[in-house]
């Protein structure tokens, strides 16, 4: 991806605008997938806020921040892929 500095918020902002985008959306389910995945219960937050919430995602290093959401995002296509 480009953009001209890495932060999370870019990165989220560009996936968000390409979800909504493109039909079918390619992150339709993500939000109910990472809720399953990471956190207990259920959450009435938007995939975006739920993100930013990860501690994978929420450290000081925004560059490690947008590699470990871009492979989050991964692995979640990964998934729809083999079903």
């Amino acid at each position: 991806m480009f953009f001209d500095e890495e932060k999370l918020s870019y990165a989220i902002g560009f996936m968000s605008g390409l979800n909504c985008g493109l039909e079918p959306e390619p992150l339709e389910g993500f939000r109910d997938w990472l809720v399953e995945k990471y956190f207990e219960g259920s959450s009435p937050i938007a995939w975006e806020g739920l993100i930013t919430r990860l501690p994978c995602c929420s450290g000081d290093n925004e560059a490690a921040s947008v590699e470990s959401f871009l492979e989050i995002v991964r692995d979640y296509l990964d998934t729809r892929e083999h079903e």
